[in-house]
Order: structure tokens, then sequence, then C-alpha cells
């Protein structure tokens, strides 16, 4: 029985958690949700090991290691890279940051690509080339994210485990798409590749102009959704079993407030969406994975709130006085 009890009590502390994030960043400065300038590239072999690694964990069979590459550039090492190696980075088994500048420090790898959102479609095959050429196996799972992406890794764990990294399958938020009959994963929100489907998208995709688009010019994630459905790959649902949507497209505060989709100006998400949506408190599942146009303000208070920020149980024992509280208490004692 004290075994159940702790158990529901870890339950509802990690709910009632939950909901204290999503209130407080509704009341943070709101975001900059413009077009993200993630368009930078090159691939150089000596740049191989600046990826961070932790130790092995999971097998091929249901979850497994996770490899989070994150896009950014130059200009952005500083003011974005450098929140997500701080924050959410460091909970994947190993991390990488795509780049057109290699930075030793930040574990950023310079790919051999131009710049340009116009040209994201090469820095993505590069980068995916990157990882199939030097990280195929320390991973079985290949979570790629833009720098104003923050994620919740430990609710992807949980989420892939009950599929098999040796299928091809991928997952992320699902956008309809007129030839691509499956859809496809945008890529604000960031999406996650199987092994399997990292091998094939390399082998057989990006070696036969025939099935993916030559040359470096196009939508990164539409290039690629219409890439990976040529070689096979499955575009999987990522909802939880409430139809409640995990890889999410805006931060907490845009999709908690009613109509706050459309008022930042993003009015074309309801005509390009796979699944029904919802905005206000039903918009998000409990166990989220992703939220896109996350400033570094609001990417470090998240990680405050998920991972520092604990909820005090009735259970607890008395917490230990402040020092200057305690002493002053003690002189006070003395003299009555």
């Amino acid at each position: 029985m004290a075994r159940l009890y702790r158990l529901a009590t870890k339950s509802l502390q990690l709910a009632a958690l939950l909901i204290t994030v999503f209130v407080t960043v509704t009341l943070l400065t709101s975001t900059n949700e413009t077009q993200p300038d993630s368009s930078k590239s090159d691939v150089n072999s000596n740049d191989a090991e600046s990826l961070h690694f932790l130790p092995p964990r999971g097998g091929d069979e249901g979850g497994g290691r996770v490899l989070c590459w994150v896009l950014t550039s130059p200009e952005r090492h500083h003011l974005r890279a450098w929140p997500v190696k701080q924050t959410w980075a460091s909970h994947c088994d190993h991390h990488v940051f795509m780049s057109t500048r290699a930075d030793e420090k930040l574990g950023a790898v310079r790919l051999q690509v131009s710049e340009g959102y116009e040209l994201l479609w090469g820095k993505t095959k590069a980068a995916l080339q990157y990882l199939y050429h030097h990280h195929l196996h320390h991973a079985e799972w290949f979570l790629k994210a833009d720098d104003d992406t923050f994620v919740v890794v430990e609710n992807l764990r949980y989420m892939l485990q009950p599929y098999d990294p040796r299928l091809p399958l991928y997952f992320g938020k699902k956008f309809k798409s007129a030839n691509i009959s499956q859809g496809f994963m945008g890529g604000g929100a960031g999406y996650v590749l199987s092994r399997e489907a990292v091998r094939r998208v390399v082998e057989q995709g990006f070696t036969n102009s025939t099935l993916c688009t030559a040359g470096h010019r196009g939508r990164e994630d539409l290039q690629l959704g219409a890439c990976l459905a040529a070689v096979g790959v499955m575009a999987a649902d990522s909802r939880d079993h409430l139809g409640r949507d995990r890889f999410l497209s805006f931060t907490p505060e845009t999709l908690l407030s009613p109509g706050g989709v459309t008022a930042k100006g993003h009015a074309w998400f309801w005509n390009l969406v796979y699944y029904p949506t919802r905005e206000g408190p039903g918009c998000c599942s409990d166990t989220a994975v992703t939220f896109h146009y996350v400033s570094p303000t609001m990417m470090r208070s998240l990680h405050y709130l998920l991972y520092t920020l604990r909820l005090a149980s009735p259970s607890d024992p008395p917490p230990p006085r402040p020092p200057d509280d305690a002493a002053s208490v003690n002189k006070q004692e003395k003299t009555s």
C-alpha cells in the first residue's frame, strides 16, 4: 500500500507540475514567432567527434538511445544554441549542433553547404549524411530540432517505447500535402527518425534523384517528407491515446490561448494540419514532446519549471530554516 501511495503521490505531483508549467509560461513575455532563420551547412570529417556523449542506454527493441541534432547558424551559436545546450540537450544520450562553422565548445560541426532559408533542404541532407557516416550506430533514434525548439526528452523516450527502431518510421507534427498521401512532418516542431529511416534516406534516397530532390533548394520538411515516403518510411502518428498533440508547432502561451495561433499570424496552420487540432486547455498532451518558437528566456524558464521546481508533499519533513532566519530565531529565543 505504501508503494502504491508513493506512486499515486508522484503522479499527482507530475500532473500538478505540468499545469504549473503551462500557467507560468502564459505569463512570460511573448516570444517573437517569426519565420526561423535556420539555413546553414558543411560536412567536414575533421569535426566528426564534436558530438557529446552520455553512457549508452537501451537496445534495439523499443525505445533506445536518442541522438538530438539541432540546426543552427554561426550568428546564433551564442544567442540560441547555447541555451539549448544548457537546458534540454543535456537530456539526450548524444547531441550535436549542425552549423556552417565548427565550434568545439558548443559541439557544432561545419556542414559544407551555403546558408539561407531557401537552401535548408541542402543543409538537412548534409546533416543526415553526417549522422549516417559518423553516428549511425550511436543511437536508435535521431531527433531533429531547431535552435528555438524546446524538447522534453523524457516524454520522447516514453512515446517511442512501443516502437522498433529497426522499422522505417518517423514521427512529428504531421501536415497535409497534395503530393504526399501520408503527409509530412513540419520542421519547426521537430521530428524523430528511426535508425532504419536514416539508413534508407541516405542510402536509397539521396543517391537517386528520381526519389529525392537533387540540389540544395527547397523546403526542408516538405522535401524530406517526400523523400522518406519514396523510400518507404512511414509517417507515423505521434499523438497520444486521446488524440492530443505531442509535437507542437508553437509555444504553450500561443496554444493555450483560444485564437492564439491565428492572432500570431499563423492562419495557414489550420489549412495544413493533418489531424483535428484544438486550442485552449485541451490543446496539448500531458506527455508533450516539443514546443516551437521558444525564446532563450522561455527555454530556461521551461527547463527550471520541469526539472528544478518540485511540489512539496504533505509527507515531506519540515524544511530546514534559512541561515538568517535560524540565527535570528535562536537569538529571539535566548532573549525571551
